[in-house]
């Protein structure tokens, strides 16, 4: 005999912003009736447990509001791969290493580039170090929060960013 379980608290469904039941049931590791307490209760019928969450919030498992992984595949087929423990000097052998493999005028695109590591790398030396590894081709990299990029001069050239900018 399959034992059911049903879970009673504040339940978000995931299938929209405002879908909220007050129960749900679940037998063989499936969720077989949503609703209010009363109705899922009737559905399974006798004998089933029922466990109380009286803290926090239920929402589905798999849910993620800014999920990208069609953008993670695309990272890994095209563009370099940097570790966040990455260090400055390896992530220039990175570059340099990569360009061997691109035509001329080919952006390195990449990252991520660990949050810690990122104050390190905003200098004049490192620049001027990642115009050499990059070898002419515009380099643009991303950091973990990716809201912040690492660029070399090839780059900042072809977006006509200046010194009077």
């Amino acid at each position: 005999m399959t034992q059911t379980t049903v879970y009673t608290g504040k339940i978000w469904t995931g299938v929209a912003d405002d879908d909220w039941v007050e129960a749900f049931a679940v037998a063989d590791g499936r969720i077989i009736a949503t609703g209010a307490l009363h109705e899922v209760e009737d559905q399974v019928g006798t004998p089933h447990e029922t466990i109380i969450i009286d803290k926090g919030i239920v929402t589905p498992g798999l849910i993620d509001g800014h999920l990208h992984l069609s953008l993670g595949g695309t990272q890994l087929a095209h563009e370099l791969a940097l570790d966040p423990t990455d260090d400055a000097e390896t992530i220039l052998a990175k570059v340099r290493e990569w360009t061997s493999r691109l035509k001329p005028g080919e952006w390195v695109i990449g990252g991520i580039i660990a949050s810690g590591v990122l104050p390190m790398l905003n200098n004049v030396e490192f620049l001027e170090k990642l115009d050499e590894a990059s070898h002419g081709h515009p380099v643009l990299l991303r950091d973990d929060t990716m809201h912040n990029r690492q660029v070399n001069t090839t780059a900042l050239e072809a977006m006509g960013i200046t010194a009077d900018s």
